[in-house]
């Protein structure tokens, strides 16, 4: 039996459908996210094949605008007016992050040019699995793991897949695990016990429980090397069911 217990989570952020995000308060915490880590952007406009380097200054969700910085090379600002449409691509923690705009007003601000625009509708947040995930094969039973948050408050959850990034669960428990969520993790596996944090990624509702994705924070190589093995364990297990064996 494993232990989770909830550390911190970002309450903005809920399950992006097949990394479609549209909903808007999802949009406005991952858009916020961008600009407090100030990470940079590459910017397209219009049908032009050129790329440029720019970066959130500024959100307002009472006013439902954003703001992005002056793009870089500036040759880029010639050919930017009201109403062109951009397409911002950056990397949230790792993660592949897309919106399209369109400038409605641009202004000067301590030199530079400033692109103001309403706040995207639709955002792609392209979550991407770094390792293979092993499904846990039937022939191992694994005990349900308990998750448990800062109040004290118990979760159950079975173990679905694992890799040496992240793992899969279901929630049996009822209560909702957002995206954002993080996790500290007591894993009990095959050969062993894992402690880790995780962050969910994924957390859809499945037959009336909660499907979850996590993946792994601050791994040692010693933990993934156990992980490689737990993996090809399962797939060792699943080989010799499929062959009859």
């Amino acid at each position: 039996m494993g232990l989770f217990r909830r550390r911190k989570s970002d309450k903005s952020l809920s399950p992006p459908p097949r990394d479609l995000i549209t909903d808007p308060a999802q949009i406005m915490g991952l858009l916020q996210r961008l600009q407090q880590k100030r990470a940079p952007l590459k910017v397209r406009a219009g049908d032009l094949n050129d790329e440029f380097s720019s970066m959130l200054l500024h959100i307002s969700e009472a006013k439902g605008r954003m703001a992005l910085d002056q793009l870089y090379p500036i040759d880029g600002d010639s050919r930017i007016e009201i109403g062109s449409s951009l397409l911002a691509n950056g990397k949230l923690e790792g993660v592949d992050t897309r919106f399209g705009v369109i400038v409605e007003r641009v202004f000067q601000h301590e030199g530079n040019r400033i692109y103001q625009a309403e706040l995207p509708e639709v955002l792609h947040y392209l979550q991407r699995r770094a390792a293979f995930r092993a499904v846990v094969p039937p022939e191992v039973p694994l005990a349900a793991s308990r998750m448990q948050d800062i109040n004290g408050a118990q979760l159950r959850a079975q173990l679905v897949d694992v890799s040496s990034s992240g793992i899969g669960a279901m929630i049996t428990s009822g209560i909702p695990v957002p995206v954002g969520e993080y996790l500290v993790c007591e894993l009990n596996l095959p050969g062993g016990r894992l402690s880790a944090e995780v962050q969910v990624r994924a957390s859809n509702r499945v037959l009336g429980n909660r499907r979850i994705g996590a993946l792994f924070k601050g791994l040692s190589d010693r933990q993934r090397d156990y992980l490689d093995k737990v993996v090809a364990h399962f797939q060792r297990v699943s080989l010799r069911r499929r062959s009859g064996q």
